[in-house]
C-alpha cells in the first residue's frame, strides 16, 4: 500500500508539536487525576495527529472530533484547576485549528485513495449545464449556469 507523506501536512505537524505541551499539562495536575483526566489529555495528545494522517491518507475532510475533546478538557481544567497554567496548549490548539481550516486534504491523498472518493470524480468533471429555459428556448445568456448532476436530478 502506497502511503502519503502525511508528515508534509501543516495540520499534521501542529498537532506533534502539541504533545509536549499537553504531556507537561498532564504532569501538572494532581496524583488523583493522573489515571483519570491526565490520561485522557495523553491519549488525546496521540490521537489528534493520528486522525490527522488518515484523514491525509483518505483525502477527505479532517475530523474535528479530537480537537472538541482537546477543548473540553482545558475547558475543565480551567474551572476545576485555574492555577494550572494552559497557555501554552490553548496556543497549540488555536494553531492546529486555523491549518485544519486552511489545509486540503485532498491534495495531499494518495492518487488511489482520492480515486476511490466519488467527490474526486465530481470535482475533475466539468459540470454540464442547462441550454434551455423552462420552455424550451435559449437561456439567457447573462444567467448563471446551473450544474446539473445525478444528485440534482433525482437519479
Amino acid at each position: 500500500m502506497d502511503y502519503i507523506n502525511y508528515k508534509q501536512s501543516q495540520a499534521w505537524r501542529e498537532g506533534i508539536n502539541l504533545i509536549p505541551h499537553i504531556n507537561r499539562l498532564s504532569e501538572d495536575l494532581p496524583d488523583g487525576e493522573q489515571a483519570g483526566l491526565a490520561a485522557e489529555l495523553r491519549r488525546t495528545a496521540i490521537d489528534i495527529p493520528t486522525a490527522i494522517a488518515v484523514d491525509a491518507l483518505a483525502g477527505g475532510e479532517p475530523r474535528w472530533e479530537f480537537v472538541c475533546r482537546l477543548e473540553t478538557q482545558l475547558e475543565l481544567i480551567r474551572r476545576v484547576y485555574p492555577a494550572l497554567d494552559t497557555g501554552d496548549v490553548e496556543n497549540g490548539l488555536e494553531q492546529l485549528a486555523e491549518r485544519l481550516r486552511s489545509e486540503r486534504f485532498a491534495d495531499l491523498a494518495a492518487p488511489e485513495a482520492a480515486a476511490d472518493r466519488p467527490e474526486a470524480d465530481a470535482e475533475a468533471a466539468e459540470p454540464e449545464t442547462v441550454g434551455e429555459d423552462e420552455d424550451g428556448g435559449e437561456a439567457d445568456p447573462d444567467a448563471t449556469e446551473v450544474p446539473v448532476n445525478e444528485t440534482e436530478a433525482g437519479s
